[in-house]
């Protein structure tokens, strides 16, 4: 669980920092892109779920954060050049 620090309107992406603390105890900060309907339901001091890899804290993401265009395309070619696909 981290919690929402702020929230960052740039008018064409809402954004929120949140912190979580990881399996280590070491606090972690990140900026993720949140789709408009839930970013207008979250203020600061709200919790948000957070995802980590526990071999990998520094790679997170937040429930509701969406998909970077880059991860979409990759994750389309990757679908397509895999033989059960």
């Amino acid at each position: 669980m981290g919690i929402v620090i702020e929230k960052i309107d740039r008018k064409v992406e809402q954004l929120i920092r949140y912190r979580f603390i990881d399996p280590l105890g070491q606090a972690r900060e990140r900026i993720a892109s949140i789709n408009d309907k839930n970013w207008k339901k979250l203020s600061p001091g709200d919790n948000i779920v957070v995802y980590y890899a526990k071999a990998a804290p520094r790679i997170s993401r937040v429930k509701y954060e969406k998909e970077s265009s880059i991860v979409k395309i990759l994750s389309k070619i990757s679908r397509r050049s895999h033989p059960l696909n």
